[in-house]
């Protein structure tokens, strides 16, 4: 019988066997006893048997209560029926904390008063944190990072918002069942406490629509009193008075999708990108200024120090490194301004990180990333580009290199736009298109015959860079 029936099992049977055999029901009882079952419920076919005294006073002796139930009930209905009781009356201790969860939130309390109600429930320390694993209430109790905890996920409409940590050994926090079961832990606590993550993000988002709309103000230049502007932006937190660099970038489909149109997948983007900024602007530690319109994106971040313009490229590197990574199937063009090292002319500074974005986007080369300075080598070339003399002599010498290519493998062109794009260093020429450096010598020999031309002047350099960009027509 031991291995059918456990401790404080509800045993339910027909007693097929033994309806006809006293010694064998009463043997049957024992051995349910034994067992160390709760209570026997037995069911009969025939409503008009009854048990005989022997077999209930084999019960009463045995101390195991004894009932009958109709045959009309299914043993799977009473089932049903018990472990309903169970989970009600268990659900009931439960009940406790979500209402007075319930009543913290709806008079106002804070989100510490509700991790004070928790905390009181379990008689052991917790903490809720965000979705990015920063405590933002915690009770008394927790002593370091190498205690154990039971850890809750916090969610509103599937979206993650952040955690509940209960804190002590793991052998006292299994007798919660509300600890292990995701259902009565979502119902009877992430549900209160998702009120205040809700609320906190509805203020959040008017918080950030001031911001972005300031933000956009400045950079357009949509303001009377720049003074007015600046004492707005120290109530949003925002300092007018630093130097700035602005960057613009805009996310773009790998397969040339419209992301113009609003769409959910692009509200989602736009969500996960706007945390990607704040991280990293965290991460560097410096102020910034943010706003967006769908996918495209304008910040200022802080200049500080002899090294800004560096600090913005790699601020800008650890953007594109996050976003790419989150984000599949997209590119990123980027456009910086100028490093500001006096108090920002933030209309002017918006206007260069759109023009160079602009130059990105039409770029023919594949480059992901300008700045201003780039910029203004563009602008010459495209202004050179309009004199029917200087167009003609640069395809008449980049024409002789193509000629040549035709007739041999070799991609003359194509080593000499690699050549000027590294600076003219020869090995570092050479590692970018994979070749001896014996070899980028000898097509470089090439070059300088075809256009007659020298590769180690100054001037001749100057032209052969000025003829194959007006070829690529930036």
């Amino acid at each position: 019988m031991d291995d059918f029936v456990k401790e404080n099992d509800f045993v339910l049977s027909t007693a097929i066997g033994c309806l006809n055999n006293k010694t064998a029901f009463c043997k049957f009882i024992t051995d349910i006893k034994k067992s160390k079952a709760s209570a026997l419920f037995l069911s009969f076919k025939d409503s008009s048997y009854k048990l005989e005294k022997e077999v209930i006073s084999s019960a009463d002796k045995a101390g195991l209560p004894v009932f009958t139930v109709p045959w009309k009930y299914k043993f799977s209905d009473i089932s049903d029926f018990v472990a309903k009781g169970i989970y009600e009356k268990k659900t009931e201790f439960y009940k406790n904390i979500q209402d007075k969860l319930f009543n913290a939130y709806f008079t106002s309390k804070s989100l510490s008063d509700g991790v004070s109600i928790i905390s009181s429930f379990f008689s052991y320390p917790v903490a809720v944190a965000d979705k990015f694993g920063d405590i933002k209430a915690q009770s008394c109790g927790i002593e370091n990072n190498n205690q154990d905890f039971k850890q809750i996920e916090i969610r509103i409409n599937r979206f993650l918002m952040g955690y509940l940590y209960v804190y002590g050994s793991n052998n006292d926090l299994d007798k919660y069942d509300i600890l292990k079961d995701s259902t009565l832990a979502e119902k009877y606590i992430c549900l209160p406490l998702s009120l205040w993550f809700n609320r906190e993000s509805i203020e959040n988002i008017m918080l950030f629509k001031l911001k972005n709309d300031f933000v956009w103000d400045i950079a357009n230049g949509s303001y009377e009193s720049f003074s007015e502007m600046s004492k707005q932006g120290i109530k949003l937190g925002f300092n007018l008075y630093k130097p700035y660099t602005c960057i613009a970038f805009k996310i773009a489909s790998n397969n040339n999708e419209s992301f113009n149109e609003y769409s959910h997948k692009t509200a989602l983007w736009a969500s996960q990108i706007e945390d990607i900024i704040r991280e990293c602007g965290k991460k560097s530690g410096r102020h910034i200024m943010f706003a967006n319109r769908s996918l495209l994106f304008v910040i200022y971040i802080e200049n500080s120090g002899e090294e800004a313009q560096k600090n913005a490229d790699l601020f800008v590197e650890e953007i594109e490194k996050a976003v790419t990574s989150k984000i599949t199937g997209i590119k990123m063009y980027c456009g910086i301004s100028e490093v500001s090292l006096e108090n920002a002319d933030f209309p002017a500074l918006y206007n260069h990180a759109m023009l160079s974005l602009h130059y990105c986007e039409n770029s023919k080369d594949n480059t992901y990333r300008f700045t201003y300075r780039d910029t203004k080598i563009f602008r010459i070339i495209s202004a050179l580009q309009k004199n029917d003399d200087i167009r003609k002599m640069a395809l008449d010498t980049v024409n002789k290199l193509l000629e040549y290519d035709k007739k041999s493998d070799i991609d003359l062109l194509g080593t000499l736009i690699e050549f000027i794009n590294c600076n003219y260093n020869i090995s570092q020429t050479a590692r970018k298109l994979h070749i001896h450096r014996q070899s980028l010598l000898y097509r470089l020999d090439k070059i300088e015959a075809v256009t007659e031309m020298s590769l180690e002047s100054r001037k001749d350099l100057f032209l052969l860079e000025i003829f194959t960009r007006i070829y690529r027509d930036y």
